[in-house]
């Protein structure tokens, strides 16, 4: 039902005929009495805005054509009778009788869309947050640092690090609008969160040999230390994307991928699409598939985000190919946002109020490095569900968890449970930050990716590690004098005499070299030539050369943090007894 303002105008006038003339300077008047207005997001009095309805605090984003049938609508509200002589919307002059409804009605249903944008739309007056220059200040309602809001139809639940609590909107009404996408369309009752989502999040991180042929299958399932790691970077991930604030020392793509992927082995069927795609249920989100993803953004590919719009709040780019290149995110992820769509201008979205983002892949994506680190939150999702498909067993069966998620069978308690989930994972993330989980192995097979190519073997990556593990501390050559390159790639091609490209192989001395400084740079906690790090970081400030004079030769003393562990024997890995999984108990101890 279409509310009628008092000393409301009618932006229509009697014409000779029985015509009716749209006034565009009324209609304007009209418009911003019921609060449509432009909404900046950058300075720039030349960016393109975005069209907006304020509806009583509740943002409504429009364009020429919603806003065109909005007002079609509001005209059909008006009583017939309130066109007529004395009527509210009376235009009669002494020399031409008042419009009737159905004149006005025709008339507008002939306007040009396109006409309504350049006329009127495009002089409405302009908002913005900041309260930029030639702006109303337009004050939005968003989460904090330190809290998140996120919004029902029976109240807003507010998580801060101590609590979780349902709040009446008279209690926040007051601290400004919000955009209309930002309302779920439920009514919430907050729980304990452990509900069948919950479940099926944990059981995603369990990781058991593939091998394994029990009939009872699922009691080889075990929480281990990898697990329990996993699960807990995905807990803190999950609440990092459910809070909207973005400040500039956490700026971070969620990876979620396959811990049993490989070089030319994707793995998937694991569950990480159904977590990270469940975050749609939260805020709104613009869904890229990872295999259509266009790599050159200079091309096609800057109208791949053509669909985010200003009020989008999470990115999700689904099964990324391994060719994706993860470099064209860089700038989106740590700064503004820029987004065209095709026939139309760009506008831009600051980087504290742009979308976060979330991706998925079965493969091994290369990419390694401060820059990748910095920018990349991974975590390594297990094979129980990959194995309940192998079995042909399906996550609804009873002895799994005995529905689907968010069909039919998804009633009220069990969406309740996993709003409630989620609120637990935000409150984890505000009082432990993005918790890193231990993903050696998977930067291992990323940086093998990167030396070697995605047609890669792994020949070379496999054995420079099994000899910084072995040879290297055999021989001592972390001491003193290290060794040449030159000889360490002689003791290479011993091993792999096919290699050497005398017999078509790929790995001369150059690529040998360089691949050296990639793959150690690459791994957290090994070292190149560690005593010239206060030369710089990059492989020219760190080369060191020995020899006698017109006979020296490149070196190198490569070190690890490991190193007195492998000397004495101890295991890399610690491991606690299998145990139950402990789902309960997995979820109450989340914010501690």
């Amino acid at each position: 039902m279409m509310i009628i303002l008092k000393n409301t105008k009618p932006f229509w006038q009697p014409m000779k005929g029985g015509k009716v003339n749209l006034h565009n300077y009324l209609l304007r008047s009209f418009l911003e009495k019921y609060g449509f207005g432009q909404f900046a997001t950058v300075k720039d009095r030349t960016s393109t805005k975005t069209l907006f309805h304020n509806d009583a605090g509740i943002l409504k984003v429009h364009d020429q054509v919603t806003i065109k049938r909005w007002i079609r609508e509001w005209l059909e509200s008006v009583d017939d009778d309130a066109f007529d002589k004395d009527g509210m919307f009376d235009t009669a002059t002494p020399q031409m009788d008042s419009c009737e409804k159905f004149d006005v009605l025709e008339s507008w249903q002939k306007l040009n869309a396109g006409n309504l944008q350049r006329q009127v739309l495009d002089d409405l007056p302009v908002y913005s947050e900041e309260g930029f220059k030639d702006t109303e200040t337009l004050n939005l309602f968003g989460d904090t640092r330190n809290s998140c809001h996120i919004r029902f139809r029976n109240g807003v639940v507010k998580v801060t690090k101590d609590k979780i609590e349902l709040i009446d909107f008279s209690k926040v009404k007051t601290q400004g609008a919000v955009w209309e996408s930002s309302i779920i369309d439920r009514d919430i009752k907050i729980t304990k969160g452990e509900g069948a989502f919950a479940k099926f999040a944990a059981q995603s991180m369990l990781r058991k040999d593939r091998s394994i042929t029990n009939k009872d299958w699922r009691k080889e399932y075990k929480p281990d230390d990898f697990s329990r790691a996993q699960y807990r970077g995905m807990t803190t991930s999950y609440g990092y994307l459910i809070h909207s604030h973005n400040t500039q020392d956490v700026q971070k793509a969620i990876y979620y991928i396959d811990a049993d992927s490989d070089l030319g082995k994707p793995q998937g069927g694991n569950g990480k699409s159904v977590v990270m795609g469940s975050l749609k249920h939260y805020k709104k989100t613009s869904v890229q598939d990872g295999k259509r993803f266009r790599q050159n953004m200079d091309g096609g590919g800057r109208f791949q985000f053509a669909d985010v719009t200003v009020d989008c709040k999470f990115i999700l780019i689904d099964d990324i190919r391994p060719e994706f290149s993860f470099e064209m995110l860089f700038s989106m992820i740590t700064g503004d946002m820029e987004v065209e769509g095709k026939g139309t201008n760009k506008f831009t979205i600051p980087a504290d109020r742009k979308p976060k983002f979330g991706l998925t892949t079965n493969y091994v994506i290369p990419g390694v490095g401060t820059s990748f680190k910095r920018r990349q939150h991974i975590v390594e999702f297990g094979n129980y569900w990959n194995r309940c498909n192998e079995e042909k067993e399906s996550p609804s069966d009873k002895r799994h968890l005995g529905k689907l998620l968010f069909d039919d069978s998804f009633d009220e308690n069990d969406w309740n449970d996993f709003y409630s989930y989620g609120f637990k994972c935000v409150q984890q993330y505000f009082n432990e930050g993005l918790v890193e989980s231990p993903n050696n192995k998977y930067d291992l097979k990323a940086t093998k990716a990167t030396v070697e190519g995605l047609d890669g073997d792994g020949t070379f990556t496999d054995w420079l590690d099994e000899w910084i593990k072995c040879d290297r501390i055999a021989d001592e050559l972390y001491k003193d004098d290290g060794i040449s390159v030159k000889e360490l790639y002689q003791t290479f091609i011993r091993s792999n005499p096919l290699q050497h490209p005398d017999a078509n192989g790929i790995w001369d001395e150059r690529r040998f070299d360089q691949g050296l400084w990639d793959f150690i740079s690459a791994i957290e906690g090994y070292h190149y030539n560690k005593h010239l790090a206060k030369r710089g970081d990059t492989k020219s400030s760190r080369r060191w050369q020995r020899g006698s004079a017109g006979d020296q030769q490149n070196h190198i003393r490569m070190t690890t943090d490991f190193d007195m562990e492998w000397l004495s024997g101890k295991s890399e890995t610690k491991t606690k007894p299998d145990d139950e999984f402990d789902y309960a108990g997995a979820f109450d101890n989340l914010a501690k």
